[in-house]
């Protein structure tokens, strides 16, 4: 975490230095000296990078979400189609009760 700070922090400073070089450019008056330009460029460019960095980093994900790989059940296809036909119980259920539910729903609303 303290490395996207310091890259935040670094890119702003770097976008700073280069607001402060133009800056400098634009009051010279007649005196105008180029090479206050010169480093504006890299110092952008920089900047950008360092921010692009910090704003991209992994490191700023808070919460990873645990992915764990189900395993097959072992039994082969025995096990398989009892786990498929107690879920198809426990589905007959729960719709049977939905349709329940709207019924005394309608008979309410009447």
């Amino acid at each position: 975490m303290g490395k996207v700070i310091l890259q935040t922090l670094f890119g702003l400073a770097c976008w700073g230095l280069a607001i402060l070089f133009i800056y400098l450019y634009l009051q010279g008056g007649e005196h105008r000296n180029i090479l206050f330009l010169a480093p504006v460029l890299f110092l952008f460019a920089g900047g950008a990078y360092l921010l692009y960095l910090g704003g991209k980093s992994d490191s700023t994900v808070i919460a990873k979400p645990n992915l764990e790989i189900q395993s097959q059940p072992t039994g082969g296809l025995a096990a398989t189609l009892k786990k498929n036909n107690e879920m198809f119980k426990d589905w007959t259920k729960t719709d049977s009760t939905r349709n329940k539910l709207k019924m005394l729903q309608t008979a309410g609303e009447e």
